[in-house]
């Protein structure tokens, strides 16, 4: 059985050398303008498209902070004025 193990740790060795020689042998730098160079109209409707979705998802959570922050205030100030008046009759 420990010969088994060993072949089995051998090839698993053997297999991550050859993986890392591919991942060595296929990354190359690209410059921007030759990216782009393949891409059709439509790659660059959808690239405006999530531009344009990546904006909007940026701008719902402060938009919604605010929007929070405003309900909660308009339920505030109903309590605080009525609040106020009965400490205002208490007190006088």
């Amino acid at each position: 059985m420990p010969f088994e193990c060993d072949t089995m740790a051998e090839e698993r060795e053997r297999v991550d050398r050859n993986e890392s020689r591919e991942s060595k042998k296929s990354t190359t730098v690209v410059p921007y303008h030759k990216l782009f160079s393949f891409a059709d109209s439509l790659d660059f409707l959808l690239m405006a498209a999530g531009a344009v979705a990546a904006v909007a998802s940026g701008l719902a959570m402060p938009f919604l902070t605010v929007l929070l922050n405003q309900s909660l205030n308009a339920f505030g100030e109903s309590v605080k004025a009525k609040s106020f008046h009965g400490i205002y009759k208490v007190s006088a």
